[in-house]
Formats: structure tokens, C-alpha cells, sequence
């Protein structure tokens, strides 16, 4: 190459690289401006889904506020921030241009109160245990006991699972009796229980008589246990029951009664 032609080169190169860094503080300029821009202040916030949460806490998780700009908000951080709440299980968070955000809550529907010994948290389908009752809160929950260890609630009042195998038999229990049984009906259950021998006990709401299940819950021994308690309420024999044992012979129901 001769010395005029590198000459010409270089001189075309740093008039590009010269092109290109303008290019680049135009941009961020541009950026700049728009991202302080009222053509894109967020006008409206729409939040959609929520039942638990007060629309004031997600807005104050969002960590909007009358001068916050659509371009330049992060939706990824949005959602984290709004799913921090113990009632959100999800939260979508999107851009509707040019100056509207949308929020759509998924939040967690208790299906049981469990017993810790920091206080009567709910529990969620997932086994999660995400909020502690409060005075006020609905009670109409089945009650699982015996699972202290399972669970550890620490001082800051932050929760953490250590084992959800027991949890999980136990929601599997009122997973069987939501299924439509009207012998065994999920609202029938005001407790399951884990006893000092790890053996699952079962507490119906209209008589408290204990069910023995044993080391597990399995489906085979609720439709069991479903035939038994549909048969006593037909023979009226369900008052002089004192116990139920689907732990006594593999396959077999045992049925306690009193002499009254």
C-alpha cells in the first residue's frame, strides 16, 4: 500500500470512529431526554388480580412514583419487588406505550393453617407457608399439627420449609377430598396430625373421633376410608363411633364403637 493510499485509510477510519462516537452521544442524549420526557411519564397504573393485597402496597413495592418515566423503568425489577410480598405468588408486569403499566397479581389461596412455634401460618397448594393468621383472617382451613420441626420461623418473622414431605401427604389428603366426595368433603377435615410416632391422624369437624392413617395418605385409603364413613352416615351409626383404624391389617378398616 502506498503511503497515500494509508494515509487515506486512516484518515476514513478515525472520520468513522469520529461518526460513531457521535452517533453514540446523540443516542444517550436522545435517551436522556426521552427518559425525562412527559410524553412517556407513567400516567396510569393498572393493577388487576389482587383480592389480599392492598393496590397502595403494590404500588409502594413497585417503587413508582409521579415522576417515574416508562422508557426507563425496569419491569424485571418491578416484578421481583411485587412477588416479595408473602401473598404474591406472581406478578406480570408489562410496558403499554406510551405511558401505561400494567400489573397482573397471581396471589396464593390457602388451602390449610399449619401449627409452628412462632404462631398458625397458611399453606398454599405448593406447600409453601407464606403468611402467619392473624386476628380477622379466615380459620375455616384444615389444621395441620405435629409438624413443628418441619417448619422454622425465624426472629425477622422469615419462614423457610426445612422438610415438605409431611406438608405435602397432608395437602395430598384434602387434594383426595376436594374431589367432590360428599361423604368426605375437604371442609369436613378440621385436622391432620402427626403423632409422636411420625403416623398420620385424621379429625373430621362434625365428630372429632381420630382416624388412624398410619405412615401415609395414600388415595387407596381415603376411597377406603370414604366407603366406611358414607356406610356409617347411611346406618346411622356415625354418633357411637370412638375411632377408625386404616393402620390396623394392609386392606382392612377397623371401626372402634362405645356402648352408648
Amino acid at each position: 500500500m502506498t503511503p497515500a493510499a494509508k494515509k487515506k485509510t486512516i484518515t476514513l477510519f478515525i472520520a468513522g470512529l469520529f461518526s460513531l462516537c457521535a452517533v453514540l452521544v446523540a443516542s444517550v442524549v436522545a435517551f436522556k431526554f426521552l427518559g425525562t420526557s412527559d410524553f412517556f411519564q407513567i400516567s396510569s397504573l393498572r393493577i388487576n388480580g389482587n383480592h389480599e393485597v392492598r393496590k397502595a402496597e403494590i404500588v409502594k413495592l413497585s417503587g413508582l412514583d409521579i415522576y417515574s418515566n416508562l422508557l426507563t423503568v425496569k419491569t424485571e425489577l418491578i416484578r421481583k419487588n411485587i412477588e416479595s410480598h408473602a401473598w404474591v405468588e406472581r406478578a406480570i408486569v408489562k410496558k403499554k406505550w406510551p405511558n401505561v403499566l400494567t400489573v397482573d397479581v397471581r396471589e396464593r389461596k390457602p388451602l390449610a393453617i399449619i401449627n409452628t412455634d412462632k404462631g398458625i401460618y397458611y399453606i398454599d397448594k405448593t406447600a409453601a407457608v407464606f403468611t402467619k393468621v392473624e386476628g380477622g383472617f379466615d380459620l375455616d382451613y384444615p389444621v395441620f399439627s405435629g409438624m413443628e420441626d418441619m417448619v422454622r420461623v425465624s426472629a425477622a418473622g422469615e419462614v423457610e420449609v426445612v422438610d415438605s414431605q409431611k406438608i405435602n401427604e397432608a395437602l395430598g389428603l384434602t387434594g383426595f377430598a376436594s374431589s367432590g366426595s360428599s361423604s368426605f368433603p375437604r371442609q369436613n377435615i378440621s385436622q391432620i396430625n402427626y403423632d409422636k410416632e411420625n403416623k398420620l391422624v385424621l379429625f373430621l369437624t362434625d365428630r372429632p373421633f381420630p382416624i388412624f392413617l398410619g405412615d401415609d395418605a395414600s388415595r387407596q385409603k381415603f376411597e377406603r376410608l370414604k366407603k366406611v364413613l358414607y356406610w356409617l352416615y347411611k346406618k346411622k351409626e356415625f354418633a357411637n363411633i370412638d375411632y377408625i383404624r386404616l393402620d390396623y391389617l394392609e386392606n382392612k378398616v377397623l371401626v372402634g364403637k362405645n356402648n352408648s
